[in-house]
């Protein structure tokens, strides 16, 4: 008979609900393979030094935060590391006793590390060690399994409203005869014990258990990290609820579901005397994982990767250096606004190099609208904007009313006929006749598709239309209120510097990418535009401010945008280096001849691109006009494109502190001029909006490179798409998030090289330092050593760097400072 918890709400009880909370905050989101954007995997430690944060993952679960010593040691071979940094790395480490010699001694004789034992033990452990049966990796397959069928019954993922999550485990687990052939004893009894509610059930456990506070956090992170990726995925259901304003408990149902396996262990084993060995291993677990200073490898790697961060700085710090900075300003022949992405960099820098008159400005690829799109045919509208804000305005797609009939019509259909496959392919019986009753119907298919004589559809958005749906593409903007229109204009003309003075032409370039049979596409989409192409984006940015009845209500607001200036919306593919535009046909015969100039300017840049692109991806130089659009429909190519790969700097400052440099497509670029920011208000919004987006980015590609293992997505050559939510490296183990190995790695040697983000920003240290006052959540990223910050001067050189609690180092006094300032207040 099954028991009912007797746990009353006792402290024990209160405290344990508010450990799993504090647990929970601790395990960073992840998204759906459609909505994928980049992830700060440490997101829940950063009020924790780096560091500390390093030997906690390696100690609690077996994650590395740094890279070999094999690597270091190539790259000091390589002078990429120098004495001088190695140097300047001991000295900040304070590890005054070690010399560079005795570094460099240890990384020359040592033998690569083996990787770390958990120091916090569970009982599948224990229990795996008494019975000599592979528990953990049944545990792992077991649990995934059943989750991606639950994610993804019929092909539809039930992501929406998973309030069941346990009670639909728990009845799975019961019926699963799969724990008796391994040799488990009597796991559904033990199972029966547990109640059905999810939230009795943990606090039964958790009582049985009988854990103190802390060891109950570091018990819960360890079972977390043993499904890493189910965990983020449950953690992003959870931030996607509070950020819309409802209350969803994924996360807590999946702790108590994975709680619960132990604890059936527990008794399955307990005769065996798991109980006492596993308390026995866990005794002094605590205090390892909380060492203050460790010791031997460990501390030589911590000292090595800053050494190669300060050697990236030393190279960036002589490119400011050498830079000459122009800040005179001649109306250009057009003003083209570009994501801050750095693939944006290489495009514009080549833009620029085509026609000194044209001016490039770099801002967030949403431009300022947070909206939420419809397409024809689709049943729910995405969100067109960064994951860390909710999404606003619905717009719509629209068309004239011959093109939009057939257009659903054609949509409806294609869905239709998809799920009815996509249910015959999955269905118990009928999948294994598939294959055998309808393979070869696919095959004529197959063999023009494999060599590229049909055309293979990419993107979702082009289906339905005969030709180019990226200038017969329409928008509706009926439900978008006027007012949100002019303030988001508004917002957007004064970010980008664009309220003082206008081109005749202004051009919005959204981002997106062309990739087919790529599950992880969205990846490789504009982050800021929730991990979908940012051609909406500026189609509505450009209709909105060609409204004459917006300009009227600008003018009353201070920002005049003369009569002659239009604003277009355009497309950067970035797999293919083709720029569309998208309301081509608003140009009339007075633009017509700058128009021309223009797009002949865009195609001749997007052959210098694609031409410095090539060298990147091993393709010959004067072929690259072919190969890089053929890679885009190459359905076995897993690498359309490198994506933001060797990220590792952020500037906020004019577009002439950085014009002249080569920054290699490895820095974000954003406009700002300190000097029309009266109120810092423009800066605070990059800091804690932009900064932390690209920061997320820079800790991904960081922790997909260093242990990809753990928070990278593993090899894309076997990966299996499973509840159209995730990927599974071969056919099962734990959902894998992150970046694929081929996206940081050549097959070679690695092409994303593992730096923290460098923050470069041109304003005065009293200007910074009262952000990062009134933010401390963005000061920790800084004084825990997440990223680097570094202030540029009116030359353009780098003439500060931040070390912590509001305190900066001159390079060129050669002293540390603090300037005192007034603390900004919320209401300011």
């Amino acid at each position: 008979m099954q028991k009912e918890s007797t746990a009353t709400p006792t402290t024990f009880v209160y405290s344990a609900l508010q450990t799993r909370e504090k647990v929970k905050k601790l395990i960073a989101p992840a998204w759906p393979l459609k909505d994928s954007v980049a992830v700060n995997p440490f997101h829940g430690y950063t009020d924790s030094p780096f560091d500390k944060a390093a030997h906690l993952f390696k100690n609690l679960a077996g994650i590395e935060l740094y890279m070999p010593l094999s690597f270091y040691r190539n790259l000091f071979s390589e002078k990429k590391i120098l004495e001088s940094d190695i140097r300047e790395a001991i000295k900040a480490s304070g590890n005054s006793f070690l010399t560079v010699e005795q570094l460099l001694n240890e990384i020359q004789s040592s033998e690569e590390i083996t990787p770390a034992s958990p120091a916090i033990v569970t009982i599948t452990d224990m229990a795996e060690k008494l019975s000599r049966i592979k528990l953990n990796d049944f545990f792992i397959e077991t649990i995934s399994t059943w989750a991606a069928s639950h994610f993804g019954k019929n092909g539809k993922t039930d992501q929406e409203s998973p309030k069941n999550l346990f009670q639909a485990w728990k009845i799975y687990a019961s019926t699963d005869y799969s724990t008796r052939l391994i040799g488990i004893p009597n796991f559904k009894r033990h199972l029966h014990e547990i109640p059905d509610d999810s939230e009795k059930a943990f606090n039964y456990i958790t009582n049985e258990l009988k854990l103190d506070e802390e060891q109950l956090t570091w018990y819960l992170l360890r079972l977390s990290y043993q499904l890493t990726g189910w965990s983020a995925i449950m953690s992003g259901m959870d931030w996607n609820g509070r950020l819309y304003g409802g209350k969803t408990d994924s996360f807590d149902q999946f702790i108590t579901i994975l709680l619960s396996w132990d604890f059936c262990l527990l008794r399955a084993y307990q005769q065996l005397g798991v109980d006492e060995l596993w308390r026995q291993k866990n005794q002094y677990a605590v205090q390892k994982l909380l060492l203050e200073n460790p010791e031997g490898s460990f501390r030589t790697q911590s000292i090595l990767q800053h050494a190669f961060e300060l050697a990236g700085q030393r190279e960036l710090r002589k490119k400011f250096a050498a830079n000459q900075t122009s800040n005179t300003w001649k109306k250009p022949l057009a003003q083209t606004v570009f994501c801050i992405d750095v693939r944006s960099e290489v495009y514009r820098r080549n833009l620029e190099s085509a026609d000194p008159e044209i001016q490039t400005i770099g801002f967030a690829g949403f431009f300022g609208f947070p909206i939420k799109y419809q397409a024809a045919g689709a049943t729910n509208p995405v969100n067109q904007c960064p994951v860390l804000l909710p999404s606003g305005p619905l717009v719509k797609e629209t068309a004239n009313q011959t093109v939009w009939e057939k257009l659903n019509t054609k949509r409806n259909v294609d869905t239709q006929t998809k799920e009815t496959v996509k249910g015959f392919k999955s269905g118990a019986i009928s999948s294994f006749g598939f294959v055998s009753s309808l393979g070869l119907f696919f095959l004529p298919k197959l063999v023009s598709d494999s060599f590229r004589l049909t055309r293979i559809i990419s993107k979702a958005a082009q289906r339905g239309y005969r030709e180019n749906y990226l200038v017969q593409r329409q928008i509706d903007l009926s439900d978008f209120p006027f007012e949100d229109q002019v303030n988001m204009a508004l917002a957007t003309l004064n970010t980008t510097g664009l309220s003082k003075r206008f081109a005749s032409m202004v051009l919005f370039v959204g981002h997106g990418s062309s990739s087919v049979n790529n599950p992880h596409a969205a990846g490789l989409e504009c982050g800021a535009c929730g991990g979908h192409s940012g051609d909406i984006n500026a189609l509505v940015a450009a209709n909105i401010c060609n409204n004459p009845e917006v300009r009227k209500a600008l003018r009353s607001k201070g920002v005049e945008i003369p009569e002659e200036t239009i604003f277009l919306a355009g497309l950067h593919d970035t797999t293919t280096d083709q720029i569309s535009i998208l309301n081509a046909q608003l140009v009339t015969d007075s633009h017509r001849n700058e128009f021309n100039r223009l797009t002949e300017k865009l195609t001749l840049a997007s052959e210098l691109t694609r031409k410095e692109r090539s060298y990147r991806l091993t393709s010959p130089l004067e072929q690259s006009a072919k190969n890089l659009p053929d890679r885009s429909k190459d359905w076995a190519q897993v690498r359309p494109e490198w994506g933001l790969a060797g990220c590792n700097s952020f500037v906020i400052a004019p577009r002439d502190k950085t014009k002249n440099l080569n920054l290699e497509g490895k820095t974000f670029l954003h406009d700002y001029h300190f000097r029309e920011d009266h109120d810092l208000k423009i800066l605070e919004t990059i800091v804690t909006a932009p900064m932390i987006v690209t920061t997320w980015i820079n800790l991904q590609y960081y922790a997909s490179t260093v242990d990809n293992k753990r928070f990278g997505a593993g090899d894309k050559t076997i990966h299996n798409v499973t509840a159209g939510i995730g990927v599974l490296e071969g056919s099962s183990g734990d959902l894998r998030i992150g970046l694929p190995l081929q996206s940081v790695h050549t097959g070679i040697d690695f092409e994303h090289l593992p730096q923290r983000l460098n923050v470069f920003i041109d304003a005065p240290v009293e200007a910074i330092n009262k952000i990062l006052a009134k933010h401390p959540s963005v000061r920790n990223l800084f004084d825990n050593k997440w990223i680097h910050l570094f202030r540029l001067d009116n030359a353009g050189t780098v003439s500060e760097q931040y070390v912590s609690k509001l305190q900066w180092k001159s390079f060129i006094n050669k002293q540390t400072f603090t300037e005192e300032i007034p603390v900004l207040s919320s209401a300011e």
